[in-house]
């Protein structure tokens, strides 16, 4: 009798149906929950370091913000503007972001390891706008902007993280301009440490 119910047991745990039953169940567990860690992370997609101003929630600490660059013009706390020096995609860049609404916006970034004022030529520089919805863009790689990146950049002061970009030329990039009376107060991206 003893023999008869070892056999059982053994052909019951030794069907390959069974085993293959608990090795899909442990696979689904482990998906299950390699699914929900994935879904908890935050913005995997984008380079390390990456500062998205056009995301759900753009970074609004300081409501001391503006650019007066028509078609993408915003004030106070309607606008959502920063400055950035950090590392994107292994290359240390600064980049400027202004958004006003998803047809208007602008970023401009060149390479550099600090935050400080620039005259550089299109070929050192990427731009890009949407003014009115329409789109314009000029990459370093193969530029069609006009006029260097002339800009002064100056804090306000050290503690209030707000940095005032004045453009001191003109840049044209198709129908859109930017000129010497434009200029634009953003946060710097990450606020200083009091």
């Amino acid at each position: 009798m003893i023999y008869f119910y070892h056999c059982f047991k053994l052909r019951l745990y030794n069907k390959p149906g069974i085993k293959m039953k608990k090795i899909y169940f442990i696979l689904l567990i482990l998906i299950s929950s390699a699914i929900i860690s994935c879904n908890n992370s935050s913005s995997g997609d984008l380079p390390e370091g990456f500062v998205d101003p056009f995301s759900s929630q753009p970074y609004v600490p300081n409501a001391d913000k503006y650019s007066n660059i028509p078609g993408v013009g915003c004030s106070t706390k309607t606008c959502n503007a920063v400055i950035y020096q950090g590392s994107v995609d292994g290359r240390s860049q600064v980049g400027i972001a202004v958004y006003n609404s998803p047809t208007s916006n602008l970023k401009i970034y060149w390479d550099a390891s600090a935050i400080n004022s620039v005259n550089i030529p299109p070929t050192e520089y990427t731009i890009k706008v949407i003014s009115s919805g329409i789109q314009y863009i000029s990459l370093k790689e193969s530029p069609t902007a006009t006029g260097n990146l002339n800009i002064t950049i100056t804090p306000n002061s050290p503690s209030d993280g707000i940095y005032t970009i004045a453009f001191n030329g003109t840049i044209n990039i198709g129908g859109f301009a930017i000129n010497s009376t434009h200029r634009i107060q953003a946060n710097k991206y990450p606020e200083p440490k009091n």
